[in-house]
């Protein structure tokens, strides 16, 4: 979930539910959790092999609003999870979501989000796919791979060095292949990386 959106605890928040026998899935618990911040901290130091990049530490800063009604600030960090009430929420993994912006030719925006990208490795390297329905002439459809830290090789290509983003030396990076005109069925050519 991107920071500034919101999780409802409905049957229709979730990718896919699997209700143990003594769950009731029309009773859940009401309410909703807003991610307001996310914290993440690798190594960023050399101290010995394999630790470089390496996660350190992952807070979420959330706003919980309960079946009362109230709101209140509450933190989820690894093995500290939110407690609702009827049950806990853990932080199971995070990644990046880019803010992605489509003009068409006139230069309109036609989507702009904060685009969850599915992490691929232990240095982030990430995965996600953009639909923009009804661009004209044409649906679009992007798939495309984020570096949170990457590097354009002259001889390996796209490669990264580091799974935090702010890294000094380097940018993120993003790159994409477009689906046009029946997204999902036609052959992808490559574009430029999105800015």
């Amino acid at each position: 979930m991107p920071v500034g959106e919101t999780f409802a605890n409905t049957l229709g928040g979730y990718d896919t539910f699997s209700p143990g026998p003594w769950v009731d899935p029309n009773a859940l618990d009401p309410y909703t959790i807003r991610l307001d911040r996310m914290d993440v901290q690798f190594e960023t130091e050399d101290k010995g092999a394999g630790q470089f990049g390496m996660p350190r530490d992952f807070r979420a800063f959330t706003t919980f609003t309960g079946p009362d009604g109230r709101a209140e600030k509450r933190e989820i960090a690894v093995n500290h999870p939110l407690e609702t009430g009827g049950g806990s929420v853990f932080l199971l993994g995070n990644g990046y979501a880019p803010k992605v912006t489509v003009r068409d030719a006139d230069g309109t925006a036609i989507y702009t989000s904060a685009t969850p990208f599915l992490a691929q490795d232990n240095d982030y390297t990430s995965v996600g796919a953009i639909k923009v329905p009804g661009a004209r002439p044409d649906d679009l459809g992007f798939a495309g791979f984020f570096l949170p830290t990457g590097v354009i090789d002259s001889e390996r290509g796209r490669t990264r060095s580091s799974p935090t983003p702010s890294t000094p030396s380097s940018r993120s990076r993003r790159s994409a292949a477009t689906c046009s005109p029946e997204v999902g069925r036609s052959r992808s050519t490559p574009s430029t990386p999105p800015r």
